[in-house]
């Protein structure tokens, strides 16, 4: 037979037997489905805050001066820092709830910012879930909390009082003398509350929500610790003029983001009197990491174990196709053919199966896309939908199609050799025999020997399915166990080192409470500890240190009848006075 007739005979014998390669066709693509879209998730996963950051042209640096909105610090001595690309003051307008009327209605309301315009419009563009920035003097956009908590979404109304210029400068006269100890904390209390039953003060504007947003450095905050709050637009914030009495801290953007140590030494030069505390985009990054590297370890390990247990079920399925051909074997070899010619002809048959199964499940995965990134990557996904990962395609496809092929190449090699080339053997053979010599009961050993021996005149047997069930058990149960271990370990905190579960924040000056404040604290920390559902409880205490020249955060955490421990990666936890653990970093 000539070498030209293989295609012509591959091409006639596709036609008339494709339905026998219709479950290699499936199998495959199933496999390859599964396995291209966890390769392509788990790469989409680990990459999504990054690309989240380049989207939004992120800030790098938080400058946030312990003087707030009174520091000396200027939006124009810090542009004039080198390797600064820009820069924007943002501050906490002095929000008060429509009906207030005294001191303690002020904390009923959620955080209110503004910026000059920069910061969420040039640069540091939040995640947009719905809507857009505001613009106008007459608008708001909400982060997702705020909605929850407020109740209010797109399009709605929200009536708010917005303290600025001449008001704030009435409420900072009030706070600067109860501090100076002209009046007393209950006289500045009773004049606030007049403020806020005056008419004329901070009166009500009614803003239209346009948008919902979500911040980058907010999405790997736990719920329960994140602060909600609303951004107003620059016009308003212009409008009201320094209306911060909070809180006021620019966002910076350099030239190259490893340059923060420069930054922070080029400012406290600028105020050396004052103390400034510095958050980084770093920092939250490396937060982010370690809230998406789990989610993506996990679909790259499940994607390996698929891609092993389903190359080892297309190749049996392969195999079976081969080792069914046995007829077409016969005729071919009585009308010339050569045994390489007949194992041309069957890798072509099995190669098309497959590059079809291959394709229809490349096809599959794409059209999944839209389910990953997973976990918390999925909320900083700049771009959601459809999304063709082409090295998992390209990759996972190829490599599928290549390990199925290569495996299936040397049993064809086998299975299409010459009939003369086969003995013929009549009665058990050696292993049976063996099983026999051994005692073992007749039904056991003809078990064993219709599993595990071929038939006479034929190669094939039974050992390929029973080494690929089982194959298929362990990698199948590897998979699971692996996949709901790790599961098990992110759904519960305490498991990787989460020493705590809530966190309730005490604001304000401590002479503003009557009597000693770490008493009302203590108190605090009682009546949650007398809940029988509270394991611990301690008091934190947050400062900031003077080591060599340098300004260091500090946390202590006050006694109590069952304290909160620290995680100690070194060491032990300090007992005495003269004591103390170091952060990594410092």
């Amino acid at each position: 037979m000539s070498v030209g007739a293989v295609p012509i005979l591959t091409r006639i014998e596709l036609r008339r037997g494709w339905r026998a390669l219709v479950p290699t066709v499936l199998v495959t693509a199933a496999v390859t489905a599964i396995v291209v879209w966890s390769v392509a998730a788990a790469r989409r996963t680990d990459t999504a805050f990054d690309r989240m950051l380049e989207a939004t042209d992120a800030w790098h640096v938080l400058v946030n001066p312990d003087q707030g909105v009174f520091t000396q610090l200027t939006t124009d001595a810090i542009a004039r820092i080198d390797g600064v690309s820009d820069v924007s003051r943002i501050e906490a307008l002095f929000a008060i709830p429509p009906g207030a009327d005294s001191l303690d209605d002020l904390d009923s309301f959620e955080t209110v910012f503004a910026s000059d315009g920069g910061s969420g419009y040039r640069f540091a563009r939040p995640i947009m879930v719905a809507g857009r920035m505001p613009t106008a003097m007459s608008e708001v956009a909400v982060d997702e909390a705020f909605r929850r908590i407020v109740g209010v979404d797109v399009g709605d109304t929200l009536p708010v009082r917005l303290v600025g210029g001449d008001d704030g400068a009435r409420i900072e006269a009030l706070r600067s003398a109860e501090v100076e100890g002209s009046i007393t904390f209950g006289e500045a209390a009773a004049a606030v509350g007049e403020l806020l039953r005056d008419p004329t003060f901070a009166p009500v504007r009614d803003l239209t929500v346009t948008g919902v947003m979500r911040p980058p450095d907010g999405v790997v905050v736990d719920g329960g610790y994140a602060l909600p709050y609303a951004q107003v637009s620059p016009a308003l914030f212009d409008e009201l003029g320094r209306p911060a009495l909070l809180f006021g801290a620019w966002h910076v953007r350099l030239d190259d983001g490893a340059r923060v140590d420069e930054l922070r030494d080029a400012v406290d030069a600028l105020v050396p009197e004052e103390t400034i505390v510095y958050q980084t985009m770093a920092n939250v990054e490396a937060k982010a990491e370690r809230a998406t590297s789990t989610p993506g370890g996990v679909l790259g390990i499940f994607a390996v174990a698929v891609l092993a247990l389903g190359v080892l079920l297309v190749a049996q399925s392969v195999q079976r196709w081969i080792s069914g051909r046995s007829d077409e074997g016969r005729v071919l070899r009585l009308i010339g053919s050569t045994h390489r010619q007949r194992w041309a002809m069957t890798m072509l048959q099995s190669a098309a199966a497959v590059i079809v199964g291959v394709v229809a499940g490349s096809v599959a995965a794409y059209l999944a896309s839209p389910f990953a990134p997973i976990g918390v990557a999925r909320r900083v996904e700049p771009r959601s939908g459809l999304h063709a990962d082409w090295v998992a395609l390209g990759g996972g496809a190829l490599t599928i199609a290549a390990i199925v092929l290569a495996g299936a190449a040397l049993p064809a090699w086998w299975m299409t050799g010459d009939a003369g080339d086969r003995r013929v053997r009549v009665g058990p053979g050696r292993l049976a025999r063996t099983v026999d010599a051994m005692g073992a009961p007749l039904p056991f050993g003809a078990g064993i020997r219709f599993a595990l021996e071929p038939a006479p005149g034929r190669r094939e047997s039974g050992r390929l399915a029973i080494v690929g069930a089982f194959t298929g058990v362990v990698l199948a149960t590897a998979a699971i166990v692996v996949t709901a271990s790790i599961g098990r370990v992110t759904s519960t905190p305490r498991l990787y080192g989460t020493n705590f579960s809530a966190l309730l924040s005490f604001e304000g000056e401590g002479d503003a409470v009557e009597g000693d404040p770490a008493t009302l604290v203590d108190g605090v920390v009682a009546t949650v500890l007398a809940d029988p559902a509270v394991r611990a409880a301690s008091s934190v205490h947050a400062g900031e240190l003077g080591v060599e020249g340098s300004r260091l955060p500090f946390v202590a955490m006050r006694a109590s009848t069952s304290p909160v421990g620290f995680t100690v990666v070194k060491g032990r936890v300090p007992e005495g006075p003269g004591e103390v653990a170091l952060g990594r970093a410092t």
